[in-house]
């Protein structure tokens, strides 16, 4: 471990003892005030936390992540992440399923190529899920974007793969149809 590495880890430890037991530090709240703490071995030992994390994925770059966002600072629920991952992985994040999949709302965004906006617009104007994720996104021009499987494209690019009039599968987009419907596609 060189020194750079060395004096990180010994912040993010320091940092990780404060949120948990110093009520003046900024988030105390969100972690010392609801419970939760730091391993002992952690605490009375800083070298086994700096072994751990040179053997549990450390690089610069990575952050220290709960698993469980209610448990504790410990070896066996804490790991490295992007920033990503950990701003997927907080308890204020609203997740949702479908399809049988559970991800949280700027998941099935970047999946769908949805707006994190209009997704939390649409599902507060009553929309289900499904027809959130699904119902086409018009940009400027007034070009019909629509996902299917994760992927966007035009409705009439769409139209030539699935081998469907344009006119046709046009009438539909206007009547609410999503794109299975409009592409015929079984479920």
């Amino acid at each position: 471990m060189d020194k750079k590495d060395k004096k990180r880890l010994m912040v993010i430890r320091h940092s990780m003892y404060c949120r948990c037991y110093y009520p003046s530090t900024n988030g105390y709240q969100r972690y010392g005030g609801r419970g939760i703490k730091m391993c002992s071995e952690w605490i009375n030992n800083p070298q086994s936390f700096y072994e751990w994390a040179m053997n549990n994925g450390y690089e610069d770059g990575l952050s220290i992540d709960r698993i469980d966002v209610n448990g504790n600072y410990e070896p066996s629920n804490c790991r490295w992440v992007t920033k990503e991952v950990q701003d997927n992985n907080k308890r204020t994040n609203r997740k949702i399923t479908y399809k049988g999949e559970t991800k949280t709302l700027s998941q099935w965004c970047k999946k769908f190529n949805i707006n994190i906006v209009t997704l939390s617009d649409r599902l507060k104007a009553g929309l289900s899920i499904e027809e959130a994720l699904n119902k086409p996104v018009i940009k400027s021009g007034g070009k019909i974007l629509y996902t299917l499987n994760g992927e966007t494209k035009l409705l009439s690019e769409w139209c030539q793969i699935y081998n469907v009039n344009y006119q046709t599968a046009w009438k539909k987009s206007k009547k609410g149809y999503n794109i299975e419907k409009i592409l015929k596609i079984e479920n």
